[in-house]
C-alpha cells in the first residue's frame, strides 16, 4: 500500500491537484495554503485546511489541532470506483469530521461574588476522507479529472465541519469570560458548564444542514 503522503505528492505533480487545498464559502469560508503569520490562532502545522478568521477571532487565538485518516478506495473505471466508494467511505462515500471541544476556566471570589478567571478552549478535529492511489495509474483523464472535482468539493465541505468546531471554541471562550459574577463558585461553575454546553449544541444544529456532494454527481459511469 502506498503511502498516503507520496501519492498526494505524486498526484500534484502528475496532475498539478492542490489536494489539501480548501474551497471558499460565502458563510464559512477558506482560502488557499498562504503560510500563517504572527497574529494567526495556534495551529499544528500540518492543518488539513486553511480556515479564513475575522479579526475577533484571531485575537481570541482559538487553539486547535487537525488530523486526516484516509479510506483507501481502488477502481480503474467509473463503475469501480463508485462501487469501492459507496462500499467503503463512510456516509455512503461522503467521509466524516468529527470535533471534540474541551474548554476549562478557573473561578474568583470577589468583593461582589465569584467570577470567571481565566478560559481555555481546545479542538480536536478529525476528518475521515477517501484516497484514490489507482488515480496514480488511471488512463481516463475525464474520470480523474471528475475525481478531482468531487475530491475537492468533498474537502471543501468537511474544511467547514472543522470551521463550525473552532468557531464553538472561539464562543465557548469569549462567552464564559463576559459571564456576570454569581453568588457563589458553585452556581459559577454550574452555570458556566451548561452554558458552554448549550453553545456545542448550537453549532451542531448548524452543522447538521450542511449537506455533502454527492458521488454521483460527479462521477458518471
Amino acid at each position: 500500500m502506498l503511502d498516503k503522503n507520496l501519492v498526494r505528492l505524486l498526484l500534484c505533480g502528475a496532475f498539478a491537484v492542490v489536494v489539501i487545498g480548501c474551497a471558499s464559502n460565502a458563510s464559512l469560508p477558506e482560502v488557499p495554503a498562504t503560510g500563517v503569520s504572527g497574529d494567526a490562532p495556534v495551529s499544528p502545522a500540518n492543518a488539513v485546511c486553511n480556515h479564513q478568521f475575522t479579526s475577533l477571532q484571531l485575537a481570541s487565538r482559538p487553539r486547535f489541532t487537525e488530523n486526516e485518516s484516509n479510506t483507501i478506495i481502488s477502481g480503474r473505471s467509473a463503475r469501480e470506483l463508485l462501487r469501492s466508494v459507496k462500499s467503503l467511505v463512510p456516509n455512503d462515500g461522503a467521509g466524516s469530521t468529527q470535533w471534540d471541544l474541551k474548554w476549562s476556566f478557573d473561578t474568583r471570589n470577589g468583593a461582589r461574588g465569584c467570577g470567571i478567571g481565566s478560559v481555555a478552549t481546545q479542538v480536536a478535529v478529525n476528518y475521515q476522507l477517501p484516497l484514490w492511489p489507482d488515480q496514480l495509474f488511471a488512463t481516463n483523464r475525464d474520470l480523474t479529472d471528475q475525481w478531482n472535482r468531487y475530491s475537492d468539493a468533498l474537502r471543501a465541505h468537511h474544511c467547514m465541519h472543522g470551521k463550525t468546531g473552532i468557531d464553538a471554541s472561539i464562543e465557548v471562550q469569549e462567552s464564559l469570560r463576559r459571564m456576570s459574577v454569581r453568588s457563589d463558585c458553585t452556581q459559577m461553575q454550574v452555570e458556566a458548564d451548561e452554558l458552554a454546553r448549550s453553545i456545542v449544541r448550537s453549532y451542531k444544529d448548524i452543522e447538521s444542514q450542511f449537506v455533502p456532494p454527492v458521488v454521483t454527481d460527479y462521477i458518471h459511469q
